[in-house]
């Protein structure tokens, strides 16, 4: 228990750290980009989250602050854990969700798609 609320204020700092900062890293490119010598620029990767759901709701949500990346690398999380993160995402770092409906599908569709029974 005390392990996965210190993995979920890590993940807290770090969404935290890109709503301040602009992402300068590059990352490889390699062999499905076709050119496994060259650098892109990570604003180029472009994440696909699975399209079910509230996934619109999800990425209007959350783009202005981080990438979709951010979620795709999250580990599988109770849904209490993706309550709290949620919920801290919009009363701590103003994620733009409009009300708590809204939330609770937020919360929805991060745990179907990275959720675990706990």
């Amino acid at each position: 228990m005390k392990q996965q609320l210190i993995g979920g204020l890590i993940v807290l700092f770090v969404i935290g750290i890109s709503c301040m900062q602009e992402q300068k890293a590059a990352v490889v490119v390699d062999e499905h980009w076709g050119d496994d010598s060259a650098t892109r620029d990570i604003k180029d990767v472009q994440t696909i989250l699975p399209q079910d759901g509230d996934v619109e709701l999800v990425e209007s949500s959350c783009t202005p602050c981080h990438s979709l990346r951010y979620i795709e690398m999250q580990p599988q999380l109770t849904r209490k854990s993706w309550e709290k993160i949620v919920d801290k995402m919009v009363h701590s770092y103003g994620a733009p969700v409009r009300d708590s409906v809204s939330q609770q599908h937020i919360v929805d569709y991060l745990y179907s798609i990275r959720g675990k029974e706990g």
